[in-house]
């Protein structure tokens, strides 16, 4: 056998073994959450791969997470395939899982969105929130909303 042969020969093993499919490449998203207004409750993380239910529906993120608090920053992490991407966030400080909104549907609970990104008549859209996980390691800094 020669070393062409002996080479494919692994290579076609290789395949058999993985599925035939390549790894995924996987990174990392490291969220910074600065701006809390205190470190009562939990911080809410949802990852999203599309506008779908972005800002609205925890259901339709990929991943979730709850933190909890110690002071007033945390950190999650996502350790997530390279992909297009866009997180929210909501500092539940009363733990009852959800936002609370005063009669006029205005958050009484902080929040924000991937890209830090905002609207003034509404939650943060995933267009302004999206990002590409292209590398490693990706980490955005993020400033909670208060109203």
């Amino acid at each position: 056998m020669n070393l062409k042969s002996q080479l494919l020969g692994a290579v076609i093993i290789l395949l058999m073994w993985s599925g035939g499919k390549a790894a995924a490449q996987t990174g990392k998203i490291v969220v910074e959450i600065s701006h809390l207004r205190s470190a009562d409750g939990k911080v809410l993380a949802a990852l999203y791969k599309s506008e779908k239910g972005f800002m609205k529906d925890e259901k339709s993120a990929i991943a979730t997470a709850r933190i909890n608090l110690s002071g007033k920053q945390a950190q999650i992490v996502f350790e997530v395939p390279y992909g297009e991407y866009a997180f929210s966030l909501l500092h539940d400080e009363n733990d009852n899982g959800k936002m609370d909104t005063n009669m006029l549907g205005i958050p009484k609970e902080g929040y924000a969105a991937s890209n830090n990104a905002k609207n003034s008549l509404g939650a943060p859209k995933y267009a302004d929130a999206k990002f590409v996980l292209d590398k490693p390691e990706i980490r955005q800094q993020i400033q909670m909303i208060y109203w």
